[in-house]
């Protein structure tokens, strides 16, 4: 009978060893899932109504990686660059490579910010009409 309850209890002991490694290493996979836990970031778009579903894209995406997200702020393009040079905001996902290119540099372009990638590659920008028409 000692020797059954030895048994249960080592096998309980056992139990509760595997179930606290497991949920040390299920912490620290969810730690690295929130990458941005505990960071504030303030988003900036420009003003124009159907940008912001891109916007409002990209601050879920950081919402699911645990950042906290600010209440966008909205402007002109010019002087969403600026506010992004200076550090008045973190982030846009609103910049056209080509048709941008000059606020971006006047703004302090790679001296002051950083591409972090294209949202749309290849996009073309401006007015497109059909030269059958």
């Amino acid at each position: 009978m000692i020797k059954s309850r030895f048994k249960e209890l080592s096998k309980s002991i056992i139990q509760l060893t595997a179930a606290a490694a497991l949920a040390t290493s299920a912490s620290s996979v969810i730690a690295a899932d929130k990458p941005g836990e505990g960071v504030e970031v303030t988003p900036i778009f420009p003003s124009i109504a159907e940008e912001r579903f891109r916007g409002e894209i990209a601050i879920a995406g950081l919402q699911e990686l645990g950042y906290e997200v600010e209440e966008p702020k909205e402007t002109e393009y010019a002087t969403m660059m600026l506010a992004l040079s200076y550090g008045d905001a973190d982030f846009t996902v609103h910049l056209w490579d080509k048709l941008h290119d000059t606020f971006y540099k006047k703004a302090g372009g790679d001296d002051t910010m950083v591409k972090a990638g294209d949202v749309i590659p290849g996009v073309l920008q401006g007015y497109l009409i059909d030269k059958n028409r």
